[in-house]
């Protein structure tokens, strides 16, 4: 805007249409312009391109629509789709898609299986029974033998047995059930608050087992844990021994001898008189029939220690077993021992009902067998020994079976059904003296 207030205008030239048309046809025209055509003019693909389809359209009726209706409703869009079309039956199903997870079916096939069962071992020759060794620790092997198949087609029985890293049979471990647990905590675990004796007075039985017994007192000094064994007790386990080998019908047959006749076989043989062990040999004879018996034991006791003395009948030997071999007493104990062997053989000889010959057989003492390692256990490995004593082999056990083998005697003694006393009865009595 000047100072005179005047506006400056600039005017636009106003063109015609007619002059806008003829510059756009002219610059169409222009030989150096721009083109937008794919293909040059005159040329067999620009004619190809430009060429005209008439494309029909197919009419479709419907009962409520006109055939005018119809046409006005087309799209007038082209159709470069020249693929021809085919009419579908109205009467096929519709098809549908589930897209639900599928779970395996029955027939499906099965994935892999992996074996993780443990290696096993067999024997290159086919002939004969075949052993297999299932590895497991290194200190307990399970041994499978397996044999042919007999006319039924069934198989032998497998037989395991654990071995200890020697290669020694193991003893099983010992299991005693809640109620002889309970037993064993309530009668040697548990301190009961009793009037002490008087002088020349006799403690009231608490076990009484064919004419043999013991007290409550003595009862639980020898099963509470890290005690010696006491002859009342052990003589009462013997009683229950040889009891339920009368009832045995499996091999080994065994049978153990009083504490009392060990004790009386003990002398020299210089002044040892045989008639003072006639009435038990011969009760055992016809009560028992040790002359079928495998194997007969003494329990041989020694100021506290004890060590088991066998006749061995199925291999015509004695054998000796000692827990403490390497103990001071180990001399005397020895020469006890062989006292034991000598008079027995004396008795044997007077008595005519014992159909063995004891004086051809030999000394044969086991040179490995378990040994304990403390100084009171030597009555319940003495215990042991007779038990998994077979003649042969002895099975292989330690100090881990002491605890629960004290719990097993006082269990089995209590309810014993040859012990003529109850328990908790004589225990009222004890209390109330």
């Amino acid at each position: 805007m000047d100072p005179s207030g005047a506006s400056d205008k600039v005017e636009t030239p106003v063109l015609s249409q007619g002059t806008v048309q003829a510059m756009m046809v002219t610059a169409l025209e222009w030989e150096d312009g721009p083109s937008c055509a794919l293909f040059s003019e005159g040329t067999e693909d620009y004619e190809w391109m430009n060429q005209k389809v008439d494309i029909p359209v197919k009419h479709v009726q419907t009962a409520n629509a006109s055939s005018s209706d119809v046409q006005n409703s087309i799209p007038s869009v082209p159709n470069f789709d020249n693929t021809p079309q085919v009419e579908r039956p109205s009467n096929l199903p519709t098809a549908t898609f589930d897209t639900a997870p599928k779970l395996p079916r029955a027939n499906d096939i099965p994935g892999p299986v992996f074996d993780v069962s443990p290696i096993s071992f067999k024997n290159a020759s086919s002939d004969g029974p075949q052993v297999v060794v299932d590895l497991h620790e290194t200190t307990e092997a399970n041994v499978e033998v397996r044999g042919e198949s007999n006319s039924l087609g069934k198989q032998s029985k497998k037989k395991r047995v654990a071995v200890s890293p020697d290669n020694v049979p193991t003893m099983k471990k010992i299991k005693v059930d809640a109620h002889g647990d309970a037993l064993h905590h309530q009668y040697v675990m548990t301190r009961y608050k009793t009037r002490k004796p008087k002088k020349n007075e006799l403690l009231p039985d608490f076990i009484e087992i064919d004419g043999f017994h013991t007290s409550l007192e003595i009862f639980h000094a020898s099963l509470k844990p890290r005690a010696e064994i006491d002859n009342e007790v052990m003589t009462l386990y013997l009683k229950t021994f040889n009891y339920d080998q009368s009832v045995k019908k499996k091999k080994p047959k065994k049978f153990v001898f009083s504490v009392l006749m060990s004790l009386k076989l003990s002398a020299e043989p210089d002044v040892f008189d045989p008639k003072v062990c006639e009435k038990e040999f011969k009760n055992a004879c016809l009560q028992n029939h040790i002359s079928k018996s495998d194997l007969l034991f003494f329990m041989v006791v020694h100021k506290r220690h004890w060590a088991v003395v066998v006749v061995n009948i199925t291999q015509k030997e004695f054998n000796i077993f000692d827990s403490i071999r390497n103990s001071e007493d180990l001399f005397e104990m020895d020469r006890i021992t062989k006292n034991v062997v000598a008079n027995i053989k004396s008795v044997a000889m007077r008595e005519p009902l014992f159909k063995h010959n004891l004086e051809s057989y030999s000394l044969f003492t086991p040179l490995d067998y378990p040994q304990q390692k403390t100084y009171y256990n030597c009555g319940y490995y003495s215990i042991l020994y007779v038990e998994n004593w077979d003649g042969l082999v002895m099975l292989s056990f330690g100090e881990d079976y002491i605890p629960n083998l004290r719990k097993r005697i006082a269990a089995d003694l209590l309810r014993h059904p040859s012990n003529k006393l109850d328990p908790a009865h004589q225990l009222k009595l004890l209390l109330q003296r």
